[in-house]
């Protein structure tokens, strides 16, 4: 008896977790577009922490659609199965008399035929066949396949990686006020796909601006974290493993702590580095990058609500709330003369299905594709007030999107676009001579120290290159073949970036 049960548990849990893989496939796609297998380690590896402070609807949609609703089919199919298990094994005959009476000979072999391989298949190899099924499924998601084959181009990194070394600082430094945008693809100022520009609002008149037509996505790039990374070291975001002595977050003593990057160089020149997001900071491992990187104050969820702030939703703090207080640190900042680098994150764009501040909704903002329109107005407001101020003076402005749009309602109508890129503009009182229409998340790096004044040899640094200036001459990334499945390949130099020295505390 005993034994009977645990095999009618074993089977049902089989059923259950085939069901599972495959809800979950399904479940990825519609909330997070196409995530990519170096995605979900690294989030196994750095999300666990901070996980109470990201979307509490989007855990409960999941509880509900991946693991509550799979239930239904794996009930149906094992009482399915029990019913052909019983009519085989007990009322066989009886069965089979029914089946002659009513049919012809050879419908009856046919038949009987149907019920063997159901009796085969169910009482042996369903539950089996489904797991392997699902998981086919959720790997072909997330691009397993794609990254296996990456593996023969496991030298490219370190053949086209340039440390970054003899940077000058400029005698003259400027501000850098750099605004991350939530899923801001420069894809929603297309006429032709929405009818209007609906980001028309980041258009900031009297003002010298540049921005590069192709800003393209690649791996390691694509999520909020892995954006801000790249963008600001010159190198893809990827998952540590045991082999690095980072399995974890928690375990991670320094992020990426052999690596040179945007907030390090700014530290050295004597800038003042703060970052200011709505949402936490400790979710995928933000804020100790951030610490580890030159930053000497960093804002999240948890500080916002410390310091007595109620405009928050699930993710955190809503854009209005959050560009009032930049002004702010901006007005004060500015007042006391201090050189600085201020770091704005946004959240209201968040998929799956964006957040509607108070400032939004009195401006009947009710779907995302409004929300989109107004989180780029507020971005220009805060422009033009930098501008009208006088701080744009002395101070660049960035604004950036941090990956593309992914898993929001506007996905389809995205799609119709010839190419989705990210929305880019630098807003500097210099003129600005682009030297090509193409920039990967590695550029800007490079790119955003240009036009702060810093040079350094060949305009190159990490894997980017400027995209000012003259080009590098040994700078070919753009021109790869098959690049994605090469930046994905695994590499013993990246994994250095990562490697704690042996007389760390």
């Amino acid at each position: 008896m005993i034994r009977r049960r645990i095999k009618t548990y074993t089977r049902l849990s089989a059923y259950w977790l085939a069901f599972v893989l495959l809800f979950t496939s399904s479940w990825l796609g519609r909330k997070f577009g196409h995530p990519n297998f170096e995605q979900a380690l690294y989030h196994l590896q750095f999300g666990s922490t901070g996980l109470v402070d990201v979307d509490q609807g989007l855990i409960w949609s999941y509880i509900r659609q991946c693991l509550l609703a799979p239930l239904i089919p794996t009930l149906l199919i094992y009482g399915l199965e029990t019913a052909v298990i019983q009519i085989r094994e007990i009322g066989y005959t009886a069965y089979r008399a029914q089946i002659r009476a009513r049919l012809r000979q050879w419908a009856t072999r046919i038949s009987l035929l149907l019920e063997r391989l159901c009796f085969q298949l169910f009482r042996r190899r369903l539950p089996l066949a489904l797991i392997i099924i699902a998981s086919i499924v959720l790997l072909t998601q997330l691009s397993v396949w794609s990254y296996i084959r990456s593996l023969q181009y496991m030298a490219f990194f370190s053949a086209n990686y340039v440390t970054p070394a003899a940077i000058q600082a400029p005698r003259y430094k400027k501000n850098l006020v750099l605004i991350y945008a939530e899923s801001m693809e420069q894809t929603y100022a297309e006429r032709s796909v929405f009818g209007s520009n609906l980001i028309e609002g980041l258009k900031v008149s009297g003002m010298q601006s540049e921005s590069i037509e192709r800003f393209v996505q690649t791996p390691g790039t694509g999520w909020t974290i892995a954006g801000i990374v790249s963008s600001q070291c010159g190198v893809p975001l990827r998952p540590v493993t045991m082999r690095d002595g980072n399995a974890s977050n928690e375990h991670v003593k320094a992020f990426m702590s052999n690596a040179t990057c945007l907030g390090d160089v700014l530290k050295r020149a004597g800038y003042k580095n703060i970052f200011m997001g709505g949402a936490g900071l400790d979710f995928a491992g933000k804020g100790k990058f951030l610490l580890s990187h030159g930053y000497d104050e960093v804002y999240g969820k948890t500080d916002w609500r410390e310091q007595g702030e109620t405009q928050l939703n699930e993710w955190g703090l809503y854009d209005d709330r959050l560009l009032a207080i930049a002004k702010k640190k901006i007005d004060q900042l500015e007042a006391k003369g201090e050189l600085y680098n201020l770091t704005l994150l946004t959240l209201d764009m968040h998929p799956p299905s964006g957040f509607i501040s108070d400032t939004c909704k009195q401006r009947g903002v009710s779907d995302y594709q409004s929300i989109v329109v107004c989180s780029a107005d507020m971005l220009g407001q805060l422009i033009r007030y930098m501008h009208q101020r006088g701080y744009s003076k002395n101070t660049d402005i960035v604004v950036l999107g941090d990956h593309l749009s992914m898993g929001a309602p506007l996905e389809d109508r995205l799609e119709q676009a010839k190419e989705r890129t990210i929305f880019n503009r630098f807003y500097t009182q210099t003129a600005l001579d682009k030297n090509r229409n193409i920039i990967y998340h590695y550029d800007l790096f490079p790119t955003i120290l240009y036009i702060l004044g810093f040079r350094f040899p060949e305009s190159r640094l990490a894997l980017g290159a400027s995209v000012f200036g003259p080009l590098s001459t040994d700078y070919t990334l753009n021109q790869h073949d098959n690049l994605e499945e090469k930046l994905k390949a695994p590499s013993g130099e990246y994994a250095r970036l990562w490697t704690i020295p042996a007389d760390s505390p």
